[in-house]
């Protein structure tokens, strides 16, 4: 299997694997902005800082793979949260 761009592929962990974290915006945050602490609280500020972030489409594909290796992660992730994040894996296969 070739090897994406944020270095999974194979399975293995590599040095480029987390590199697009260099430059996302929400590492210039706080990171408890980006915790759910239940429907619609906190969420607006952190997915604003990700609609502007030039990192998203990593991050949003980096939420979804580790999601289906070890199950559901909290959080925003690319913007979405994870019930967000489930609807759009779940379309996404029935458009498939």
């Amino acid at each position: 299997m070739a090897q994406g761009r944020c270095g999974i592929g194979d399975g293995r962990v590599t040095a480029d694997r987390y590199a697009w974290m260099d430059a996302a915006l929400c590492a210039q945050a706080d990171p408890e902005a980006w915790t759910e602490t239940g429907p619609g609280h906190g969420s607006r500020q952190p997915k604003r800082i990700c609609g502007e972030c030039p990192v998203r489409p990593d991050c949003t594909a980096h939420a979804n793979r580790l999601e289906a290796v070890d199950g559901a992660m909290t959080g925003i992730w690319g913007g979405a949260s994870q019930q967000q994040r489930r609807v759009t894996r779940r379309q996404m296969g029935e458009a498939a």
